[in-house]
């Protein structure tokens, strides 16, 4: 994902000292379907054009004016993270911090 400041590994701040303040956060949000099937038909028994609602737990690891990103995991020997997710801030349904 590209952002203003440039490449997405900028997005990312895997800093170890500021990572042990790093937020779990829940986050409901919805996401793009598409049907994989050919053609569909419209109407009650065809195409239901709701997006799909998400529900997202991990690791706060970067933000920006238009997403956030969210990893479910963290490793502090390599200093790296897995999965990072980029969810869209339009699509955020609502999110909270997990205190623990």
């Amino acid at each position: 994902m590209k952002n203003n400041k440039g490449s997405f590994k900028n997005l990312i701040n895997l800093d170890n000292k500021k990572f042990k303040k790093a937020k779990l956060i829940y986050v409901e949000w919805y996401d793009a379907k598409s049907c994989n099937n050919g053609w569909e038909y419209l109407g009650e028994d065809g195409h239901d054009f709701d997006p799909l609602l998400i529900f997202s737990v991990g690791w706060l690891v970067g933000e920006t004016e238009a997403a956030i990103v969210v990893s479910d995991s963290y490793c502090a020997q390599t200093n790296s993270i897995d999965n990072p997710l980029t969810i869209p801030k339009d699509g955020i349904k609502c999110k909270q911090f997990i205190r623990y």
